[in-house]
């Protein structure tokens, strides 16, 4: 699902708003937010589509994070790598148990149980719901109904869409996939609250968990074992890697995390919520995954609620020129990580 962003983020809704940028920079905002929304929704695709072509998850999970992390060894090295860019090695290696290989290994487990309906919504959705209950209940900040209304109709899409399974489908075993997403949200929220709670920098920290992750994965890939690669074209295996590794992993991160600064955290947050039909449209043009129509209903509900839960409804909007409540941060971060997360998170930290 994602964090240079994390900071911008913060910074975006100490006071709850940005103001208004130029109609200039906001149109440069949009564009930056739009390649975030393609680079996360290509990722989606990307990967049904290498497990389609002999790839396995563990092959798209060591792709994810050895790529990564070679690229990500400079910025380590440059943030201070005896203490792991400030923020200690314990620390870095707790962020990379949440965020690192096994959260990767969950999304690319769960792909091939479930359509891709699922995919694009899920992980992103559930890491805004866990956001929205930590956020309240330990971080103690304040939610407004409107958003816990959000959150119970975005609730509401994600069971029907699990209620579904496969759709017109044989999937038959579409609810392990729904569960390792599950899960997936629920570690990446995990991840989430440990960068806020340590108020970690973000590059720094992106580049400590993907430098760890290549390093600790690549035995764990040895031993476990790959696809058929050998029957696996050079081209795809060098897009697949590229698109893993660089695009989701790292451009994605780096798109994003430019459209919450141009942009603010208010109105970026509502940016994964466009990820699932972006993501349903080229995979039914490139891959032939076709929705049903109840799938796209059930997207269309979570989405709905997805955008209420992050505060941006209307009823919001216009109550926000006299008094506006704090948002929840965490909720914002792990909305946004989440999706990327997936693509990984998700934006040179979260960036998402």
């Amino acid at each position: 699902m994602f964090d240079t962003g994390n900071k911008a983020m913060a910074d975006a809704t100490s006071d709850g708003s940005r103001n208004t940028p130029a109609s200039g920079t906001m149109r440069l905002g949009a564009v930056y937010g739009l390649l975030a929304v393609l680079g996360w929704a290509i990722f989606n695709v990307s990967s049904k589509a290498a497990l389609n072509h002999g790839f396995i998850p563990n092959d798209l999970t060591m792709m994810r994070y050895g790529v990564s992390g070679l690229f990500c060894i400079p910025l380590l090295w440059r943030a201070g790598l005896r203490n792991a860019g400030g923020l200690g090695w314990p620390r870095a290696i707790l962020l990379a148990l949440a965020a690192g290989p096994v959260f990767g290994q969950l999304v690319n487990v769960a792909m091939p149980f479930a359509p891709l309906s699922h995919t694009a919504i899920m992980v992103p959705a559930v890491a805004m719901l866990g956001g929205l209950v930590v956020g309240h209940f330990i971080l103690k900040e304040r939610v407004s109904a409107q958003r816990w209304v959000g959150a119970a109709v975005m609730g509401a899409g994600l069971l029907w869409l699990m209620l579904q399974g496969g759709g017109d489908h044989p999937m038959p075993k579409a609810w392990i996939g729904d569960l390792l997403f599950v899960a997936a949200g629920f570690l990446w929220t995990a991840y989430t609250f440990m960068l806020k709670r340590w108020n970690a920098d973000p590059v720094s920290s992106v580049a400590a968990v993907n430098v760890i992750s290549g390093f600790a994965y690549l035995p764990v890939y040895l031993i476990t074992g790959h696809g058929q690669l050998p029957h696996v074209s050079l081209g795809w295996f060098a897009g697949t890697a590229a698109l893993q590794g660089i695009v989701a992993a790292l451009l994605t991160v780096y798109a994003y995390a430019k459209s919450v600064r141009i942009l603010g955290a208010s109105r970026a947050a509502v940016l994964p919520a466009m990820v699932p039909p972006a993501a349903l449209i080229i995979g039914a043009v490139t891959i032939h995954d076709i929705p049903t129509s109840l799938q796209v209903a059930a997207v269309a509900i979570a989405m709905i609620g997805f955008t209420g839960a992050v505060g941006a409804w209307p009823a919001i909007r216009m109550n926000r020129r006299q008094t506006t409540p704090p948002r929840n941060r965490l909720l914002a971060h792990a909305s946004i990580t989440a999706t990327q997360g997936r693509a990984q998170h998700p934006i040179l930290h979260q960036s998402k």
